[in-house]
């Protein structure tokens, strides 16, 4: 691999040392005085050549500068590829501060080749008087470590992304089954402090309402039974998070074994009701008489004999007709005593 350390024994003013140097001595007027007037000294040593005051000077700074930039973006970036891949909680900002990283990164990367092009311009113009091939060398370095990083960048943002989508269909998933849950206690608490009715059309009407609160139990049953099994690779992480995550999903767990308790109470309350209630008797002992009554009519024609003559065959078939229409009728009253039962 490329290092990203700085190169320390090397300097990019020292191409601008010696090109202003060079030109100082043909000019005679080469400083005498302290090390801190060279950077005046280099300065106006570039402007003499480039007919623009700190040009050269500046964009070696820039580049100086971009390439400090890009190593410390491209050391986060190699440490995030190496580190674990997460997948709880802290993927929300955790995904986000890596996108926002390959960004800077990409950004700074930029800079490192624009200010690269323009430094090069510039010693193109100056050619004779400066070489910057250590500075094109340290350039060139960082871009290919960059080049050399993109496809494991790439694929560590596509298993973040990967992981943050389950993630947020597994955070979803749990809130809407906790918005369910808190909502079916509700219903269910009102419902348990109604009075105890023993009129017939009421007791039907709450045993409805008690199967469709069934029904739906029983659809939400598999994804309750999908969170339990895949939450614990949403709660690896000991943060704040995870230990708040671990304690919504146990209080989800008691909630719905909490609901499935108020439902069989008031099971075993509609069910008393339903005892006491005169009117559901009556009906049922009165089925029970026409059911007797079908069977005595039926019996007394079959099996039939195919001997008999033509009137009597008729007259059977009008009585197994009538019997149909008369069980046809009767089914919604039978399928109504079945949903109470």
């Amino acid at each position: 691999s490329i290092p990203l350390e700085w190169d320390h024994d090397y300097d990019l003013s020292r191409g601008l040392e010696t090109m202003t140097r060079a030109l100082a001595a043909e000019q005679g007027d080469e400083p005498q005085g302290d090390e801190d007037d060279d950077k005046e000294f280099y300065l106006r040593g570039a402007a003499a050549l480039t007919g623009e005051p700190g040009s050269l000077e500046t964009h070696i700074r820039q580049l100086d500068k971009a390439l400090d930039t890009s190593r410390f973006h491209l050391q986060q970036t190699e440490n995030i590829i190496r580190s674990r891949t997460p997948t709880g909680p802290e993927l929300d900002s955790t995904y986000m501060g890596y996108m926002r990283l390959l960004g800077e990164c990409r950004g700074s990367i930029d800079t490192v080749k624009r200010v690269g092009y323009k430094l090069k311009e510039e010693e193109d113009k100056l050619s004779g008087f400066i070489n910057l091939n250590s500075t094109e060398t340290q350039t060139s370095g960082v871009i290919e470590r960059w080049e050399l990083i993109q496809a494991q960048a790439l694929s560590k943002e596509l298993r973040m992304k990967q992981n943050l989508q389950q993630w947020q269909q597994f955070n979803s998933d749990l809130n809407s089954i906790w918005d369910w849950l808190r909502e079916t206690e509700e219903d269910l608490e009102q419902l348990r402090r109604l009075d105890l009715s023993t009129d017939i059309h009421t007791i039907e009407l709450r045993i409805k309402k008690l199967k469709e609160l069934q029904k739906a139990v029983d659809n939400r049953k598999a994804i309750i039974l999908s969170i339990n099994l895949c939450s614990s690779e949403f709660m690896q992480s000991e943060t704040e998070e995870g230990q708040e995550l671990q304690e919504r999903l146990s209080q989800m767990n008691k909630r719905r074994d909490h609901v499935c308790t108020m439902m069989e109470e008031w099971r075993g309350s509609l069910q008393n009701a339903l005892m006491q209630c005169h009117d559901f008797h009556e009906m049922s002992h009165g089925l029970l008489l026409w059911l007797e009554n079908i069977d005595r009519r039926r019996n007394e024609i079959v099996p039939i004999d195919s001997s008999l003559d033509t009137d009597t065959l008729q007259d059977h078939h009008k009585t197994l007709m009538q019997i149909r229409r008369e069980l046809l009728e009767s089914q919604l009253k039978v399928a109504s005593l079945q949903d109470m039962s």
